[in-house]
């Protein structure tokens, strides 16, 4: 049903300065990875009386027989719950891990104030990732004994910064 370990890995750093503006940004992804969507499995396995994801509106019915999801029967006697590939998916993504944008201010103006550099900038971690996966985050599921398995950790948080370089 495929591997969980990534056929390509790639990362891209790109730093950029123009006149007294700089830009950091690193992009990183991995491609030809399967995953084990756990999280999908939990909120779309039909087989009890719980809630369940919003795919499950689209469960099996007689009017409507066009759908993956198993119908929604207590005791599961079908055995729809079971493992299966239906909860396999590929775990291609490409995330832009960090963005930096600053602005260095020039000598002439510090030299006045006994300064020897003065930057500020903004900042981002994990602002974005393009991916068709559908459960939390792709990037799960990359320890040794879990490749490929998401289990439904919670997704890596995204942050933004603000902060001043200052030295004198």
């Amino acid at each position: 049903m495929g591997t969980g370990t990534p056929k390509v890995s790639l990362a891209l750093n790109i730093n950029i300065e123009f006149k007294s503006f700089d830009l950091m940004a690193n992009f990183y992804g991995h491609f030809g990875a399967k995953r084990y969507n756990h999280s999908k499995f939990r909120l779309e396995r039909m087989d009890n009386v719980y809630n369940y994801g919003r795919a499950a509106l689209n469960s099996w019915k007689p009017d409507n027989t066009e759908t993956d999801i198993p119908r929604a029967v207590q005791g599961d006697p079908n055995e729809n719950s079971r493992i299966s590939d239906r909860f396999i998916e590929k775990g291609d993504y490409l995330r832009l891990n960090n963005l930096q944008i600053g602005y260095n201010f020039s000598n002439e103006l510090l030299g006045k104030y006994d300064i020897n550099n003065l930057r500020i900038y903004v900042g981002g971690s994990r602002l974005f990732t393009i991916t068709k996966y559908s459960g939390y985050d792709p990037s799960t599921g990359n320890k040794v004994g879990s490749m490929g398995y998401d289990y439904a950790a919670a997704p890596l948080s995204r942050s933004y910064m603000l902060g001043i370089k200052l030295s004198f």
